[in-house]
């Protein structure tokens, strides 16, 4: 079954989205045909999605026994159906068979929260307009961007003020972005173009990473305030988007990452087995690691996210917070669950310290 562009174009909301919009939306929603009986969704389901009949009808039925029948051809089948989450309603299929429209709903939400509608021309609304993006790839590149864990995460507002702090620069193969040691200054997400992520050692350079479209990299220097702990170099030629120090601060850092306390922490850890991950070096780890924790340097953290389970919690934590806050934002960028211990291990020794003072004077 293929879409039907004329239905597709009168959804609700989907109507108020400029065609290119629209058209990027088509391209990435799934066409399912089901047949009778079978089911859509339950009542108590919490998907992201906006679901819309296209062919045929379902019967929804609510925990009331409230009972509905909806016919494609309907007003109603403007509409997602039941979409307030949970959802209330269990559908199913009415018909012989039926054609149904799964639309990714947190896209649809963050293209109209940006005020991303025909109706105000005048305001610069449109979204090439609005960025500057001027060939259909510029228009994927942003629906790309917008589709990552990091900003599926952020609140609306955040994602229309970064498209509009962005600044784009043109990169040539085999030039260097960022230098290991260097004073950070700048937030970088790839547009187009791959790099490696390289880290001087008494041996050579030491590879740490291949980075591709809408990967970034940057954020370490920017959070610690530190000098860069690794050089990036473009592979290809390429384009980037880099955001300053104070926006990448304010719309994407601290929307993002969660501090938490030792006693916030542990039930975590008793409770939902969120799993501590040390990520100082390996020598510090060795010398005064937690027991139960694992090791992952920060500086390594790209190259062995991918083994960690995205079902888990995890808590990280180094000396004094500074390095485990960039930690928990590149693993909440990559989508997993993260805590940072909010003044790292330190703040857990003086408490405890504090403690035994206390009972000491007592």
């Amino acid at each position: 079954m293929t879409l039907d562009p004329h239905k597709f174009k009168r959804l609700i909301p989907i109507e108020s989205l400029p065609l290119r919009s629209q058209r990027e939306l088509a391209r990435r929603l799934k066409i399912e045909t089901l047949k009778k009986g079978k089911a859509v969704f339950s009542s108590g389901d919490t998907d992201d999605d906006f679901i819309y009949l296209q062919e045929g009808l379902l019967e929804l039925v609510a925990n009331d026994n409230q009972h509905l029948i909806i016919d494609a051809e309907s007003e109603d089948a403007r509409s997602p159906l039941s979409n307030l989450k949970p959802r209330r309603y269990r559908a199913t299929v009415a018909s012989r068979e039926a054609t149904i429209l799964r639309v990714p709903g947190d896209i649809i939400e963050n293209l109209l929260a940006m005020g991303e509608t025909p109706s105000q021309p005048e305001e610069g609304l449109d979204l090439i307009e609005i960025y500057e993006f001027k060939t259909p790839e510029d228009q994927s590149w942003m629906m790309a961007l917008l589709n990552t864990n990091a900003f599926r995460r952020l609140p609306a507002a955040n994602i229309s003020n970064l498209f509009n702090s962005f600044e784009e620069i043109q990169t040539r193969a085999g030039e260097v972005i960022v230098n290991y040691g260097e004073r950070g200054d700048y937030y970088y997400v790839i547009r187009a173009g791959r790099c490696k992520v390289w880290r001087p050692t008494d041996t050579g350079n030491v590879e740490l990473a291949q980075l591709g479209e809408c990967d970034s990299f940057g954020e370490e220097a920017l959070i610690s305030d530190r000098p860069r702990n690794a050089s990036v170099e473009m592979i290809t030629d390429g384009a980037l988007m880099r955001l300053s120090k104070e926006k990448f601060t304010t719309l994407l850092k601290d929307p993002l990452i969660r501090p938490i306390t030792m006693k916030q922490a542990k039930p975590l850890l008793k409770k939902e087995g969120a799993f501590k991950v040390d990520v100082r070096t390996e020598n510090e780890y060795v010398r005064s690691g937690i027991r139960g924790s694992i090791n992952i340097p920060l500086h390594m953290l790209r190259s062995k996210a991918k083994v960690l389970d995205h079902s888990k919690k995890y808590i990280l934590f180094c000396n004094n917070g500074v390095r485990s806050e960039a930690a928990a934002f590149i693993l909440a960028s990559l989508g997993l669950d993260v805590y940072f211990l909010k003044g790292g291990l330190n703040a857990v020794i003086a408490e405890r310290e504090r403690r035994e003072h206390n009972k000491s004077k007592a």
